[in-house]
């Protein structure tokens, strides 16, 4: 992200304090990593969550949606990026996966409905990742899949309006 917007600032949360120590020091100078949710700001212009609602219990995620809404400025973009439960090898990679034990995934109409009942509107949705390593030389294809829900994540973009 320093490469494309090298102006910004970068902040990190995660509610281990372990997983912020591992935090590069040349990533750490270009912001603020916590484990403190109280420190994170309440005017990004775009926030990122990658993979983490699916360890959110599922009574706890329109929570989580809100919280992160009202940290976006007026017009701020959340993306939430999650695995694509429709997709049977990300069911079975999330099944095999020692730190997915509490995982349950979340289909792309369930993170949707959080986001519309926060008041953000949805801007896009995306299926991405559709080739392994091994395809790898088909990856420019992917672009052009993104409508197909056989990818193995799926990628929602929502806008914070000037009225919530």
């Amino acid at each position: 992200m320093k490469q494309t917007f090298p102006q910004a600032t970068v902040d990190g949360y995660d509610p281990s304090d372990a997983s912020i120590s591992e935090v590069d020091s040349a990533i750490r100078a270009q912001g603020s990593f916590t484990s403190d949710w109280n420190q994170m700001r309440r005017d990004y212009n775009l926030i990122a969550v990658t993979n983490v609602m699916h360890h959110v219990p599922p009574d706890k995620r329109q929570d989580v949606i809100a919280s992160l809404r009202d940290r976006l400025a007026p017009g701020g973009i959340l993306i939430i990026v999650e695995h694509n439960p429709l997709n049977p090898l990300t069911q079975w990679a999330v099944s095999n996966c020692a730190f997915d034990d509490d995982a349950i995934l979340l289909p792309t109409a369930e993170t949707k409905k959080y986001i519309l009942h926060s008041g953000l509107e949805v801007l896009r949705r995306d299926y991405i990742v559709f080739f392994p390593h091994l395809l790898a030389w088909l990856r420019p294809l992917e672009p052009h899949l993104s409508w197909c829900p056989a990818g193995a994540q799926y990628a929602v973009m929502a806008r914070r309006t000037a009225n919530v």
